[in-house]
């Protein structure tokens, strides 16, 4: 009976070690595997739309030739998440790609109106757990005005003109999906010399309004 005790324990050990193996594994897993933050809705393939109003006012203005070419602007915009969220410190942020569709009525100066398009990359700068998250924004595109057709103006001279964009503005998180969004930009539109009448307009202006992500 002595004999057999030993053996018994042996046995009883050599069965129980590999259930204790998984059982400090698993605690390790625990352990060492860190918490990682949810960056919703910064992360690749969350979609963003935008609706915004606001209004511009050239800054290069002169009696002749140079009136005042000062409009209202509402904007409609689709994004998409292009990348997770990378990097550290502040730079930490994500890259977002955006279709912009715009117009709105000129309230001083040549015309009566203008209607366009855009594409607009924005780098958005996000911190774990941040309410508010600025962003960087670029933007190229088209539009119609009628302003061309005052001949009293060397500003606009064709019907359809370019435009270029830079913006700075933040985006103030009310929840997960809705945020109250505000920006401050630069607007430049010309028609890159392809008329003589061709000085273009450049304008500073903010849009506000709220955005929802999904």
């Amino acid at each position: 009976m002595n004999r057999l005790l030993p053996a018994s324990i042996l046995s009883a050990l050599v069965l129980l070690a590999p259930g204790a193996a998984r059982a400090g594994e698993a605690a390790g897993k625990n352990i060492s595997t860190p918490v990682v933050e949810c960056d919703y809705p910064f992360q690749k393939g969350t979609m963003e739309f935008d609706a915004l109003a606001g209004f511009f006012a050239s800054v290069t203005t002169t009696p002749v030739g140079h009136p005042a070419f000062n409009y209202e602007l509402q904007a409609l915009r689709l994004g998409y998440m292009l990348t997770n969220v990378h990097y550290s410190g502040l730079l930490r942020g994500n890259y977002e790609l955006f279709l912009e569709a715009f117009g709105g009525p000129v309230y001083q100066g040549p015309g009566n109106y203008l209607v366009g398009g855009a594409v607009q990359l924005r780098y958005n700068f996000v911190q774990p757990r941040a309410k508010l998250v600025p962003y960087a924004q670029l933007g190229f595109g088209g539009l119609y005005s009628d302003a061309h057709a005052n001949p009293d103006q060397i500003e606009l001279g064709s019907p359809g003109e370019f435009t270029e964009q830079l913006s700075l503005g933040l985006n103030y998180f009310l929840t997960k999906r809705l945020a109250l969004s505000g920006e401050y930009g630069f607007r430049h539109i010309s028609n890159a010399g392809i008329t003589h009448r061709n000085t273009g307009v450049n304008s500073l202006g903010g849009l506000f309004g709220l955005s929802y992500f999904f």
